[in-house]
């Protein structure tokens, strides 16, 4: 059981420095996390910002609440289903 918990420690593909370098200690290998989450968390905002505000604008769509006609209409188009009468 131990030789196979070794093997998949062995199998593992290691972390590598910008440079490729495999690291190898726990420290260097900490050191790396922090560095990848660091620059992932904090990068600067995207070029196309002008496009995510256009993308925001308000949509020209009616949101006011249903009128009664629209209400029955859409009850009218409801299918209708009647329950099976049960024959005990």
């Amino acid at each position: 059981m131990e030789e196979l918990a070794t093997q998949a420690e062995e199998a593992a593909d290691p972390v590598k420095d910008k440079q490729s370098k495999p690291l190898t200690t726990e420290k260097e290998i900490e050191e790396k996390w922090a560095e990848h989450f660091q620059e992932t968390l904090n990068r600067s905002d995207p070029e196309n910002i002008k496009e995510k505000e256009e993308a925001e604008e308000d949509l020209d769509i009616n949101i006011e609440p249903p009128t009664k006609e629209e209400i029955i209409r859409a009850i009218k188009t409801l299918k209708t289903t009647k329950p099976q009468e049960e024959t005990a």
